[in-house]
């Protein structure tokens, strides 16, 4: 929107916080006349999240924290060289060391994503 200050200042308090198009509503009612569809995905995320969590705890000097979402926080010695290390694998997660030193926290994917992180992982930790 482009318009004079105080009209931007009145738009904005009837506007709601997460600007969302019209293709994306689109796309949401359509999933909502799925909803069996999204069970099935969510019943993959939860399994798939489950089975990350055991690999981490089996994985030296890395602590998994349980999760009801689909991500995973997780604490690693030298995080920041892990890290690094990740990025130069190719793999991204998020950073989370401005909240607490060395946690991360890593999004469930496909089950070849997931093996594929937590196999670099675990390479990584154990060559250090």
């Amino acid at each position: 929107m482009i318009a004079i200050p105080e009209i931007i200042t009145h738009v904005n308090k009837i506007r709601l916080p997460f600007n969302i198009n019209a293709f994306s509503q689109a796309l949401a009612v359509a999933a909502l006349n799925k909803s069996h569809e999204i069970e099935k995905t969510v019943e993959v995320i939860r399994k798939e999240r489950d089975l990350m969590f055991d690999s981490l705890s089996h994985i030296p000097d890395v602590i998994p924290y349980p999760s009801s979402a689909n991500f995973i926080f997780f604490k690693v010695k030298n995080g920041e060289k892990i890290y690094q290390a990740l990025l130069k694998k190719g793999i991204l997660i998020r950073n989370m060391t401005a909240l607490k030193e060395d946690f991360f926290r890593v999004t469930v994917g496909t089950p070849s994503d997931n093996k594929i992180f937590l196999n670099t992982l675990k390479e990584i930790v154990t060559d250090k």
